[in-house]
């Protein structure tokens, strides 16, 4: 099915693939307009997500839940789950979108990392949460994310490393 950004299978799967095998990590400038129907459909994929509203807001739908993300806020979105998205505010709004797998913050499967931080994460009830500053970490998240972007952006020497640090630190 061609969603106008990326293919999903029957079962609604993205079958993108972000980044590399030997780094499996991607970020994406979207804006809605590049999509046929101006959403983003639903379907789901193994990799974590960061999702940054750039621009005006969205409405996001994670499993049965609706997050709307004004510009500035962020949103995390776990392995597995089913999400969609609308913009609130055409033809402005857009959203840097961070693809994350899994193994890059842990390395090797049921090795210490995995097993005692992201299996338990990968395998709790948390679908989403929203980064809109009504934590008090979720500030420090924000820059992590900017930095995040920043780093990956410029692909400077090891940037691989300092990304990876960062998600790690995230």
């Amino acid at each position: 099915m061609d969603t106008g950004n990326f293919d999903v299978d029957e079962r609604l799967k993205e079958i993108s693939q972000h980044g590399v095998p030997d780094f499996p990590v991607g970020i994406a400038f979207q804006n809605y307009n590049y999509s046929k129907s101006g959403n983003v459909v639903l379907h789901w994929h193994e990799e974590l997500q960061f999702v940054i509203q750039h621009s005006a807001r969205s409405l996001y739908t994670v499993s049965d839940r609706q997050y709307v993300l004004e510009e500035g806020d962020a949103l995390f979105i776990n392995s597995s789950c089913l999400h969609s998205a609308t913009p609130l505010d055409k033809p402005r709004s857009s959203y840097i979108c961070i693809n994350i797998h899994p193994r890059l913050l842990y390395g090797f499967s049921n090795d210490l990392m995995s097993q005692k931080f992201v299996a338990p994460l990968l395998s709790s009830t948390i679908t989403a949460i929203h980064l809109n500053g009504t934590e008090y970490w979720h500030k420090d998240a924000r820059r992590l994310l900017d930095e995040f972007v920043t780093v990956f952006e410029r692909k400077d020497f090891a940037y691989e490393l300092e990304s990876q640090k960062i998600l790690i630190e995230l």
